[in-house]
């Protein structure tokens, strides 16, 4: 694999951990042209915002991308009030707000 020899992403993604969404080859860029952030259910927590924090001003992206899904499995189980092992359930506490806005 050959890496480029510094990261210069022009674009940044908040994207859902689902390995089915892989970024790069949805849109069609290689290595080092976009920094992605995952996380289930496409729940920014202080870590994620920090990381597009830096994409920005330290690498310099320039667009910011937050892209979702159907059918996610960690958004379904928030709106459905299923419980969920571990600590996957501090983005679950992040995603209520949501969930309650649908009730």
């Amino acid at each position: 694999m050959h890496w480029p020899p510094d990261k210069k992403p022009f674009a940044l993604f908040l994207d859902c951990a689902d390995s089915r969404v892989p970024i790069e080859i949805v849109f069609d860029h290689g290595f080092g042209d976009l920094f992605v952030t995952r996380i289930a259910g496409n729940v920014a927590c202080s870590e994620n915002i920090g990381s597009l924090e830096f994409g920005t001003r330290i690498l310099g992206a320039q667009v910011l991308c937050v892209l979702g899904h159907t059918e996610c499995g960690a958004v379904n189980a928030t709106m459905q009030g299923d419980e969920v092992p571990g600590q996957i359930s501090g983005s679950r506490r992040s995603a209520k707000p949501g969930r309650q806005k649908k009730n």
